[in-house]
């Protein structure tokens, strides 16, 4: 008698070999996915941590070409504030002039303060050639809130990681006087700058940061905020 018994998987058994694959290239889906995110997030803190050195290298040249006792300010702070919360922000060094607006006034509106504008837009960090300091003169009340577009200025913070689609803006600015001595001095330059789309970042006990990717809306990992701090001097270099 002819055996005619075949052999081959039953469809148990080809069900558990497709349930185990099935279970491998979902594993293998999720770690791929968050090595693209985290590749995403370090690529952020480079981007923004690039920046900051150039806004911070652009700031050392221009405060060692000023004269300590041309530059705008009280006797505690060189930055001359205007808002409560959604800030505008400005120091005239007598050769070139700062302008920014904070996140806030970026993201929205505010009663007691419009965004300083150049042409069309919004200013973020503007660099402005300014001999006369005329951005720290005030007229009726209010300091100059648009640069014309005569002016010599370029915005450090204009077009952000355009490969990457990142834009980066001011959260808080500080410059004060740490040594003046006539003409030549030290100063302390602090900034925090960051992403800034709206609720993707939270300021928790005064430090601002990003909202965790649990958060609806939160873009982690294209969330990005750094402090930079520096100490720099004035009157080294005279143009």
């Amino acid at each position: 008698m002819v055996n005619k018994r075949r052999y081959g998987f039953t469809l148990v058994e080809l069900s558990l070999v497709m349930a185990f694959f099935s279970i491998l290239l979902m594993g293998i889906l999720t770690v791929t996915l968050h090595i693209g995110k985290l590749y995403t997030k370090g690529m952020t803190n480079k981007s923004l941590n690039s920046i900051g050195r150039d806004v911070t290298d652009t700031l050392r040249r221009d405060f060692a070409a000023a004269d300590a006792t041309r530059i705008s300010g009280t006797s505690t702070s060189s930055v001359l504030l205007e808002g409560s919360t959604n800030r505008r922000g400005r120091v005239c060094l007598g050769n070139v002039s700062y302008v920014w607006n904070t996140v806030g006034l970026l993201n929205g509106s505010d009663a007691t303060t419009s965004a300083v504008t150049m042409g069309t837009s919004k200013v973020k960090l503007a660099r402005v050639v300014d001999t006369t300091k005329s951005y720290c003169v005030m007229t009726s009340g209010r300091y100059p809130s648009t640069i014309p577009s005569t002016a010599t200025a370029s915005d450090l913070l204009s077009g952000g990681d355009t490969a990457y689609k990142r834009d980066y803006a001011i959260y808080d600015f500080t410059i004060t006087p740490a040594a003046v001595v006539g003409d030549n001095g030290i100063y302390r330059v602090k900034f925090t700058i960051g992403t800034y789309d709206p609720n993707t970042t939270s300021t928790v006990g005064g430090v601002v940061e990003c909202r965790p990717p649990t958060t609806a809306g939160s873009n982690f990992e294209y969330c990005s905020v750094a402090d930079f701090d520096t100490f720099v001097r004035v009157g080294g270099e005279k143009q």
